[in-house]
């Protein structure tokens, strides 16, 4: 009886010992331990990541409907709200933030570009720093002695350095590129020709903006080949032997016009004179189809009369701000997941010797290097992300 007695003991003891230790080993690996090295009396830091890698088919955050729209993250310490949508647009929006990055963020652009979508949070943060902002614009025009001699392009130019500069005042840093929210623009400026041709039309049309009534070649592997076909179905731009002749040649390199003219007699050093050689022999155009290929062949059109006015560095400039938007919502979603998985790390290890320091990544934030230095305690940890945009975790600490 005292024999069997003794064992049950045991058993218990090392189970208990077994179980601490898991813990403990649990925590070491998802944390960052600072040590001592007794030999030298310097501190040693040992990197271990708390994160862990979330898993796709364990979604921590739901949707939710609010008065004002859908929160696409409840139930993470930094909920994100879409303004004035469907429930079927917010959700593609969550699908969007919780898949791969580079994949989701030209849709995500393209859903903010057709449907207007604004994020609450980032609105509420550009109307917050808004007037802090163009007083700091202000005041680097004001102060620039060059500025006040410049001419008025040279102005202009000024203006987008100031404009870029101004962003040096902002206590809570949202990207390294947030100036680019601040830029006043008419958000519905593209939407009747969004709703007639479609994102991707746009897209490329700004893309090649600069390069309207020029022959361009696209081949079969550019991006922006099926764009192109669609556009020269739409009559955006003439393909292929719609093209002048004269201007087809222009587009071909010295080395292929000299392929195409068979000159026994010269080999060309300016295009201009192959051009006109081969112009005026007839059965030379017959062997351009030998060296060139026509369906590769495009010419952007001006845009319809009826969209004359349309103020396409307005639209990019409109699409750059959109596109940080949608930075920051992708940045913001996945640190407000990273977070909740921290506390609960935290909250599974129950360490009470452990204490947390700030992990600053954007350096340029003034929010974040006022926390650096702090040391909380796993009772008190400060709420992350802790603005819109922020990507700061938490370091362990083990004295």
């Amino acid at each position: 009886m005292t024999t069997a007695l003794l064992i049950i003991i045991g058993f218990i003891i090392f189970y208990f010992l077994i179980t601490k230790y898991q813990k403990k080993q649990y925590h070491y690996r998802n944390s960052t331990i600072d040590c001592y090295n007794y030999k030298n009396s310097q501190k040693v830091q040992f990197d271990f990541n708390i994160h862990k890698e979330p898993s796709s088919s364990n979604t921590i955050s739901i949707l939710k409907k609010v008065p004002d729209g859908w929160v696409i993250n409840s139930g993470v310490p930094f909920e994100l709200t879409i303004l004035n949508c469907t429930r079927e647009l917010a959700q593609r929006v969550k699908e969007l933030c919780e898949d791969d990055y580079y994949k989701s963020e030209k849709e995500l652009l393209m859903l903010f570009a057709t449907y207007n979508i604004k994020i609450k949070e980032i609105e509420e943060y550009k109307q917050k720093y808004y007037k802090t902002f163009y007083d700091r614009f202000e005041q680097l025009k004001r102060e620039s002695i060059e500025y006040h001699n410049a001419d008025i392009q040279d102005r202009a130019d000024m203006e987008e350095e100031f404009f870029k500069q101004s962003q040096d005042c902002l206590y809570e840093l949202a990207s390294y590129d947030t100036y680019k929210l601040f830029r006043s623009y008419d958000i519905t400026i593209d939407d009747e020709f969004l709703q007639e041709y479609g994102f991707d039309i746009l897209n490329t049309y700004l893309t090649y903006a600069n390069k309207v009534r020029k022959v361009v070649i696209i081949g079969k592997d550019n991006y922006y080949r099926v764009a192109f076909e669609k556009m020269a179905e739409v009559g955006l731009a003439l393909r292929g032997k719609d093209i002048s002749l004269e201007e087809i040649l222009t587009s071909q390199t010295l080395k292929t016009l000299n392929m195409i003219a068979d000159n026994q007699d010269k080999e060309y050093k300016r295009k201009s004179q192959a051009i006109e050689y081969i112009i005026a022999h007839p059965e030379k155009i017959e062997r351009m189809g030998k060296y060139l290929s026509f369906r590769e062949l495009f010419k952007l059109l001006p845009l319809p009369e009826k969209y004359s006015s349309l103020d396409l560095n307005q639209v990019r400039m409109m699409w750059d701000c959109h596109r940080e938007e949608v930075r920051i919502l992708l940045l913001t979603y996945s640190h407000a997941n990273y977070s909740a998985r921290d506390l609960e790390n935290i909250k599974y290890s129950n360490d009470e010797s452990c204490s947390y320091k700030l992990r600053v990544i954007n350096d340029q934030c003034k929010c974040a290097k006022s926390m650096e230095k702090q040391i909380y305690p796993n009772n008190r940890l400060p709420k992350l992300p802790y603005h819109i945009g922020c990507n700061c975790s938490l370091n362990a600490i083990h004295e």
